[in-house]
């Protein structure tokens, strides 16, 4: 069986084996899930969560998704989803509020936040790129625009492999 595309989905090798997730979840209920599977799979790693939520939805998931990020993430990259016709920084904001650790950086644009988190991982960490999955666009301000986390991945697991060489030479 070959698993749904962007669900709890391995991407690409690191040479320092530490693991890279991508998953859709985009609810306080699908993050929960894949932050305490992952705990209870990889007990010793440090989980390195990238994730937003998208504009123009339920604001109330907002903070609970930060309160179930900071309790279950050891390092989480906040950054923008699908804002929509909504400010982001209000998005993330929102978030914040239920954020209970220092342990976070807000990074607005998504492929820095990705590639940032990535080139983070120690020997062991699991990198959990949350929230789009398998989307291929981003929408903001009535415009949407090709972004695929899934691309972007793989494009800082090769600068991160790349890095890992030089650093061992």
């Amino acid at each position: 069986l070959r698993p749904a595309e962007g669900r709890l989905e391995k991407i690409g090798k690191l040479k320092n084996n530490s693991i890279v997730i991508l998953d859709y979840a985009h609810t306080p209920d699908a993050l929960n899930t894949i932050l305490t599977n992952i705990k209870e799979q990889f007990p010793l790693g440090k989980i390195r969560l990238v994730f937003g939520c998208g504009g123009d939805r339920d604001r109330s998931k907002r903070s609970k998704m930060g309160k179930i990020a900071s309790t279950h993430a050891d390092m989480i990259y906040l950054t923008d989803d699908n804002p929509r016709s909504e400010n982001p920084k209000k998005i993330r904001n929102d978030i914040k509020k239920g954020i209970r650790t220092k342990n976070m950086k807000e990074i607005s644009n998504r492929k820095i936040a990705i590639s940032n988190c990535i080139n983070d991982l120690c020997s062991g960490d699991i990198a959990i790129i949350a929230g789009k999955g398998h989307e291929k666009t981003q929408d903001f301000k009535g415009k949407k625009y090709f972004f695929s986390d899934r691309r972007e991945i793989l494009k800082s697991i090769n600068l991160k492999n790349n890095k890992l060489f030089k650093d061992i030479r």
